[in-house]
Formats: C-alpha cells, sequence, structure tokens
C-alpha cells in the first residue's frame, strides 16, 4: 500500500476523533475512500481514539490532584488560623 495512503488515513482517524458528527463523517469516507484504504482508517482511528481518551483521562486526574491539594493545603491554612484567633 502506498505510504500516502497511510499517511492520510492517519490523519483521518486523528481529525475523526476530534470530529463533532463522527457517524457521519466515517460514512462520507466509507463513500468516498477505496475499501482498503477505508478499513486502515477504521483501525487508525480506534488506535487514535484510545491514546486521545488515555490523554483526556490523564489530564482529568491530574487536575483532580492538583486541585484536591490546593483544598487540603488552604484547608490546613484556614485551621491554623482558627487556632490563632483562638489563643
Amino acid at each position: 500500500m502506498n505510504g500516502d495512503y497511510e499517511k492520510a488515513a492517519f490523519h483521518l482517524a486523528n481529525a475523526t476523533v476530534v470530529c463533532s458528527q463522527k457517524t457521519e463523517f466515517l460514512a462520507m469516507m466509507q463513500k468516498t475512500l477505496p475499501e482498503p484504504i477505508f478499513q486502515l482508517l477504521l483501525q487508525y482511528y480506534q488506535a487514535a481514539n484510545e491514546r486521545y481518551l488515555k490523554k483526556v483521562m490523564t489530564h482529568e486526574i491530574q487536575k483532580q490532584m492538583s486541585q484536591s491539594k490546593q483544598s487540603t493545603t488552604s484547608g490546613s491554612k484556614e485551621q491554623q488560623f482558627n487556632d490563632t484567633e483562638i489563643e
């Protein structure tokens, strides 16, 4: 298979991941691409989607951990302030 087709399928797969109308986009691709290229697109899409989801999940976990650390830190400062205020 020509390398240009593989590159095109790779980039189309990445575009599909972020496309808001995936079903319509893939239906159009299925009608316009030769079957072997469309199958390659589907393979690349699956891998690209997994990478994207992993990246999003990692980002969300890091965000939650950061927020948790901030609330813990600010909570202990409030506690220290309240202890000083009582004395």
